[in-house]
This record gives structure tokens, C-alpha cells and sequence, in this order.
């Protein structure tokens, strides 16, 4: 009985000790049994499932936006070249003259 009890408490003090020591070293996993370990693997699995899951639907929002910007500026682009070519006559007047100082201007506007 007593050599019983000392192979107990000498099993759990190098238990104890053992996990001290794999706690300091971050090596914790093994220590883990073969179900533990199967535990720990599938709750990583199912984590980086979620992860790619909302990373897809903020990427499905973005998608529409974006679109909606690029069709709004070429929208804006087309309207402007419309206007210029309407009123500038462009479809009569193949150049434009206008005064050197109002050369930014001009640039600007086209």
C-alpha cells in the first residue's frame, strides 16, 4: 500500500511538473490526448472556415460598390465629353483657339 501511494504522488509531482515546464516552453499541445488534439484541429478548422466566410460577404459588398463608383464616373466622363462636344461645336469645328493666360483653364476643362 504505502509503495503504492509513494508511485502515486511521485506520478503526479512529475505530472505537475511537466506541465510547469511545457507551460513556460508554450508546449502545451503535448500534452493534449489523441481526442483533445482532434478537438483543437477541428475548432481551428471551423474558425478559419468562418473567417473565409466573412472575408466572401465583405468582398460581395465591395464588389457592388466599386461597380457603382466606376459606373458613376464613367457616366460623369461620357455626360462631359457629350456637353463639351455640344457646345464647343466640335462636330463643325475641329480646334479650339483661346488666349495663352486661359491655358489652365482649358486643360482643366478638357
Amino acid at each position: 500500500l504505502q509503495k503504492c501511494a509513494r508511485k502515486f504522488l511521485w506520478k503526479r509531482a512529475m505530472q505537475t511538473y511537466v506541465e510547469k515546464f511545457l507551460a513556460e516552453e508554450e508546449g502545451l499541445d503535448l500534452l493534449l490526448s489523441a481526442q483533445e488534439m482532434l478537438t483543437l484541429r477541428a475548432s481551428k478548422l471551423i474558425e478559419l472556415s468562418v473567417r473565409r466566410w466573412v472575408w466572401r460577404r465583405k468582398n460581395r459588398r465591395t464588389v457592388p460598390e466599386a461597380a457603382t463608383i466606376i459606373a458613376r464616373n464613367v457616366k460623369g466622363h461620357l455626360t462631359r465629353c457629350k456637353l463639351l462636344r455640344k457646345f464647343l461645336k466640335l462636330d463643325t469645328y475641329r480646334r479650339i483657339y483661346f488666349p495663352a493666360s486661359c491655358t489652365w483653364e482649358a486643360i482643366v476643362l478638357l
